[in-house]
């Protein structure tokens, strides 16, 4: 808890978003550590629900920089590959530098939202779980980005094919080509 006058309290709210969020956009990171604690140290955590869909092999847990490569190689090919997903989608930086990148998308919070739910609906494959709208006196919205989102590559989504990946994204930017 943060105790202080209103001056103070809002210097601080600034300064914790420049350090890099909040609990909402932080807390899957400290779940996330927590559990690779645990993990190094010997302690038994569940299983995810579909680990028993996985060979043995795959349910080796990756390193980080495991899972920076397949982030680095998911943000190249739906950058480069595909010419529907940059005029939806822009990624910050543009070559990750973690296994977590920031992304801007041109449409609005409901019509992305939307177009996620159809994709899950129809393909079972959720691009996105969390996004949220870009302040209007914020730089992307002066580059025309409207919504704003973080994607990891993390245990639970590592042992995903790239081609998963890319046919979710593909039709998330059908979808959203569709709505303009």
């Amino acid at each position: 808890m943060l105790l202080g006058d209103a001056q103070f309290c809002s210097e601080a709210r600034t300064w914790l978003r420049r350090f890099g969020g909040n609990l909402y956009t932080l807390l899957p990171y400290a779940v996330s550590a927590w559990a690779g604690y645990r993990h190094k140290l010997g302690i038994d955590i569940e299983a995810p629900d579909n680990a028993a869909s996985y060979t043995s092999d795959e349910c080796e847990r990756p390193t980080f920089r495991d899972k920076q490569e397949k982030m680095i190689r998911l943000v190249a090919m739906l950058s480069n590959e595909n010419p529907i997903v940059p005029n939806t989608l822009s990624f910050d930086p543009p070559v990750p530098q973690t296994c977590m990148v920031h992304g801007y998308l041109t449409s609005s919070l409901v019509d992305c939202e939307t177009a996620r739910d159809e994709v899950l609906n129809e393909l079972g494959i959720s691009v996105l779980s969390r996004m949220r709208s870009i302040d209007t006196d914020t730089d992307p919205v002066d580059h025309g980005f409207r919504t704003k989102f973080e994607w990891a590559i993390g245990d639970g989504n590592y042992h995903i094919d790239d081609e998963v990946f890319l046919n979710g994204w593909k039709a998330f930017a059908n979808k959203l080509q569709s709505m303009d």
